[in-house]
């Protein structure tokens, strides 16, 4: 029986209040009250990636304190989303946005980037992790973790963000094929939420990549019946 039960995710995992998204509408809350011999950890954290799933914190607090017997990772929209800024340059950014006097130069920075956003991400595409990180880093995991893995991969992208962002479609696409191989090299199960939000873009919310109370519920059952499944 499957005692342990860890969520690894970013954004998409938590709840979002002023978005209609409670804590009694994530998935991962539906699970512990339907496995109620099980205990469902949702380690989710906001802007999270692959990266920092790999640091010594979280894998202490995580991995190696909780011991799971089975993890569902959902990450990879923060990973592979094109930037106006490096991670170094959203830390320098944030320090001169403390200092009073060129907090105008930088807010007109910022402002003018994000009306080029389009032209940025297609001539200067800049990514927190790169497809060849993003490969590495799950290799690294699924090394690390000793436990059953169930993949839910990237949502396909709305419109909103689709607008914003040049080829996003070809780029999550991309990360996907990658999750999608070494989830089978591993025998890993994989649930493919990219086809579900693009046959049922519904599922999302405005800004194209969090997901709605609808979508929370169709993870809980795609899980469910991955969970309850024999080996």
């Amino acid at each position: 029986m499957i005692r342990n039960i860890l969520i690894v995710g970013d954004s998409l995992s938590m709840v979002r209040p002023d978005q209609g998204i409670q804590l009694t509408d994530t998935y991962a809350y539906k699970l512990q009250l339907e496995l109620k011999k099980s205990v469902v950890i949702n380690a989710s954290l906001r802007a999270n990636d692959s990266n920092n799933v790999l640091t010594a914190n979280y894998i202490y607090e995580t991995l190696q304190s909780f011991k799971p017997d089975l993890i569902v990772y959902f990450l990879g929209v923060v990973d592979c989303m094109p930037r106006l800024f490096t991670k170094k340059e959203h830390r320098i950014v944030g320090l001169l946005m403390a200092i009073k006097l060129v907090r105008p130069l930088v807010k007109a920075v910022i402002r003018y980037k994000s009306k080029k956003r389009l032209w940025y991400t297609k001539n200067k595409l800049k990514q927190y992790v790169t497809l060849t990180q993003w490969e590495r880093n799950l290799d690294r995991f699924i090394a690390t973790a000793d436990s059953n893995i169930i993949f839910v991969n990237i949502p396909s992208p709305g419109a909103k963000l689709k607008e914003r962002n040049y080829a996003i479609e070809k780029i999550i696409d991309e990360y996907n094929s990658i999750l999608s191989t070494k989830a089978k090299k591993n025998s890993c199960r994989l649930l493919d939420l990219n086809k579900i939000t693009r046959q049922n873009p519904n599922l999302l919310l405005d800004d194209g990549y969090h997901i709605s109370s609808e979508a929370h519920d169709v993870i809980f059952k795609e899980l469910l019946v991955y969970i309850t499944l024999p080996d």
